[in-house]
C-alpha cells in the first residue's frame, strides 16, 4: 500500500471522511485504474448506491479483489432488502384487425353466385379457392408486419451532422476542461451513474471549486474501430497534457493501456437517440 492510501486509511478510521475523499480521488485522477483506491472510496460515501458505484468500478478492473467483492455485496444485499417491490410489468396484448363476423360466409356465397350456383351447394374446388383467399391474406399480414418493422429500424437518422468521433472528442475534451454541463448534455439517459462516476474524478468536484486550469489536446487522437446504423466504439490514442495551480502532468492514453498489459481499452461507446449520438458508456466499460 503507497503511503498516499495509507493516509487516505487513517483518514477513514479518523471518520474524516471528506479528507480522505481528498486524497482518493487525488490518486485516481493520476491513475484511474487503481483498484485499492476505488475501493477505499466506497468508505467515504454517506450515500450507499455512490459506495456500490466505487465498489463496481474496483470489481471491473480486478473481478477478483475480495474486499471489493464482499463489500459490494453487502451493500447491494442491503439496498435490495430496502427498495420496495414492483409488480412486473405486463406487455400488452398486440391488438389484430379481424374480418367482421360472416364474412367468409358472404364471401363464399358472393363466389357460388357469381358462378351460378346456390349458397347451399358444396363444391371442393370453390373451397379450396376461399382457404387460399385466407391463406393469402394471412401472408400479406405477416409480410406487411415485417416490411413494417424493417422500416421502423431504419427509421433512426443522424440529424445533428455530427459523427460518433465527433462527439466522443467533445465528451472528452469537456471532461479534461471540466466542463460537466458538456459532459452531462452528452450522456444517454439512463448512464447518470457513469456520469456521476467520471465528475467524481475532477478537481473541481474534489477540491470544491473550479481552480485555474489549462489543458493541451493537441496530441489526443480519437479513432472509430466498430460502428453499425445506431451504434459506435471510438478509442483514443496520443497524450493530453494539462496544468493545474501550477503543476503540469501528462496522460498518455497508449501508455496506460500497454501498462495493463493490453487488458483494458480506452474510449467510448456510442448510441444514436432522437437523431444525436450520445455516450452510453456503464462503470465497467471504460
Amino acid at each position: 500500500m503507497t503511503d498516499a492510501l495509507k493516509r487516505a486509511a487513517a483518514l477513514i478510521k479518523q471518520g474524516e471522511k471528506g479528507q480522505a475523499s481528498q486524497v482518493l480521488r487525488g490518486i485516481l485522477r493520476e491513475n484511474p485504474y487503481d483498484v485499492e483506491a476505488w475501493w477505499m472510496l466506497s468508505y467515504t460515501f454517506d450515500s450507499p448506491e455512490k459506495a456500490i458505484q466505487a465498489l463496481e468500478r474496483a470489481v471491473s478492473l480486478d473481478p477478483a479483489h475480495e474486499a471489493s467483492n464482499k463489500r459490494l455485496a453487502k451493500l447491494t444485499g442491503a439496498v435490495n432488502a430496502a427498495a420496495p417491490a414492483s409488480p412486473p410489468r405486463q406487455k400488452a396484448k398486440p391488438k389484430v384487425q379481424t374480418p367482421e363476423d360472416g364474412y367468409w360466409e358472404k364471401l363464399e356465397t358472393h363466389e357460388k353466385k357469381k358462378n351460378g350456383l346456390r349458397a347451399g351447394d358444396v363444391v371442393a374446388p370453390l373451397f379450396n379457392n376461399v382457404q387460399m383467399i385466407r391463406l393469402a391474406i394471412a401472408v400479406v399480414f405477416i409480410i406487411g408486419g415485417g416490411i413494417w418493422a424493417l422500416m421502423l429500424n431504419m427509421t433512426e437518422t443522424d440529424t445533428s451532422g455530427q459523427t460518433p468521433v465527433d462527439v466522443v472528442r467533445a465528451f472528452e475534451v469537456a471532461y479534461w476542461v471540466e466542463d460537466h454541463e458538456t459532459m452531462r448534455s452528452l450522456v444517454c439517459p439512463g448512464f447518470e451513474s457513469y456520469f456521476s462516476e467520471i465528475w467524481a474524478g475532477t478537481y473541481t468536484y474534489s477540491l470544491g471549486y473550479k481552480p485555474e486550469l489549462s489543458v493541451d489536446l493537441s496530441d489526443l487522437r480519437a479513432e472509430q474501430i466498430r460502428r453499425t446504423p445506431t451504434e459506435a466504439t471510438v478509442e483514443f490514442h496520443g497524450s493530453v497534457t494539462w496544468t493545474v495551480e501550477g503543476e503540469t502532468y501528462t496522460y498518455d492514453y497508449d501508455d496506460e493501456v500497454a501498462a495493463q498489459g493490453g487488458n483494458v481499452w480506452i474510449g467510448h461507446h456510442v448510441r444514436l437517440i432522437d437523431g444525436q449520438w450520445m455516450i452510453c458508456d456503464g462503470p465497467d466499460e471504460v
